[in-house]
């Protein structure tokens, strides 16, 4: 589309003169129509807009024959409030069109190239021309964004604009992977120390069905890989404060090879408590037998390991009776008897029956 712009001269806004009737063929959101008429080629819109505080007289124009197009007005004159102008299309030397746009909270002129699609190459904020502060390229840059946007075109930067996009972007990358590394080398030692709580937990004793005990460190079902090679681990439910644990269910050793990850090595169900079925077998004896002593003769107690003696004596047998680890008739065995719960020898005697 070529335009050539008309060269309108505002009277001074006070006067609003020859108002028309506040239809316009030109629409934009603060935009107050004062004039819509047409001229022998063009089809114009006067009228006042505010941008950062500052009142701004605009001419608009299209060709005549565009008049049944979605061609959209292009603006030709920008002026004060008292009628002096500031900005003429003309005086761009540039070979499109300008349009008026919204850009964030300002309001600028894109210039943009020929053609519908025309891309947005510059931007000129009305607040720039009464003297506004100089943008730096990143704003000039946000602005040429904006528009684009708002226009729903797409934008073209200078080569300037361009390096300093990716002097930018290069920056931006740098501060998002130094952010990652120092985040990273966070979470590493956040990991190492939650590790180095885990291991020091000290070990629970639990029971297998068999009333069979075994022990191991506590962790839930997230955190035993984190455990050495060759630990013995109890998984638990969940670990409260002050290391409270709550409802235990598996005992294991963990195993390694190499770079694989960590499997569970005799998986086993088991429980906090020994089974009261297990209990009773570990406080019964095996069998009884006779010794005779320079106190004179006395029924012994056999049992299948020490630990079922102490077993025996925590569940309330008897003080004074004599106790053993079960043997072959005629061995000599180490014969303790109970006081307290507690063992006491009595020396080694041979085992009669």
């Amino acid at each position: 589309m070529c335009l050539v712009p008309l060269i309108l001269t505002f009277k001074p806004i006070a006067k609003e003169a020859n108002m028309s009737n506040g239809t316009s063929r030109f629409g934009f959101s603060g935009f107050k129509c004062l004039e819509d008429y047409d001229t022998t080629t063009h089809a114009v819109v006067e009228g006042t807009i505010q941008d950062g505080g500052a009142v701004f007289g605009l001419a608009f124009i299209r060709n005549k024959a565009f008049a049944d197009t979605d061609i959209p007005f292009v603006i030709s004159t920008v002026s004060d409030e008292k009628g002096q102008s500031l900005w003429t299309f003309k005086k761009e030397d540039f070979e499109g069109v300008g349009l008026l746009a919204k850009a964030g909270e300002s309001i600028v002129i894109a210039l943009c190239g020929g053609g519908k699609s025309g891309a947005v190459e510059r931007v000129i904020p009305l607040s720039q021309l009464v003297g506004g502060k100089r943008l730096d390229l990143r704003a000039v840059i946000a602005l040429k964004r904006a528009a684009a946007a708002f226009l729903e075109k797409k934008a073209v930067f200078s080569d300037t604009e361009k390096k300093l996009i990716d002097i930018d972007a290069a920056r931006t990358r740098e501060a998002e992977e130094l952010l990652w590394a120092e985040e990273n080398e966070a979470r590493a030692a956040d990991r190492a120390e939650r590790i180095k709580m885990i291991r020091a937990r000290p070990d629970i004793v639990v029971y297998a069905a068999d009333g069979k005990k075994f022990s191991g460190t506590p962790v839930t079902e997230k955190e035993w890989m984190s455990l050495n090679k060759g630990a013995y681990a109890v998984i638990v439910d969940s670990i409260g404060a002050g290391g409270k644990v709550q409802g235990v269910r598996e005992w294991f050793r963990v195993v390694k090879e190499g770079s694989r990850n960590p499997k569970k090595d005799g998986a086993r169900p088991v429980m906090a408590q020994r089974p009261e079925s297990a209990k009773a077998l570990a406080t019964k004896p095996v069998r009884t037998s006779l010794v005779d002593t320079k106190k004179g003769a006395f029924e012994v107690k056999l049992f299948a390991s020490t630990d079922d003696i102490r077993r025996a004596a925590t569940a309330g047998l008897n003080s004074g009776t004599y106790v053993a680890v079960n043997a072959g008739d005629g061995d000599e065995v180490e014969v303790y008897t109970l006081h307290d719960g507690k063992m006491k020898s009595m020396g080694k005697h041979i085992l009669l029956a």
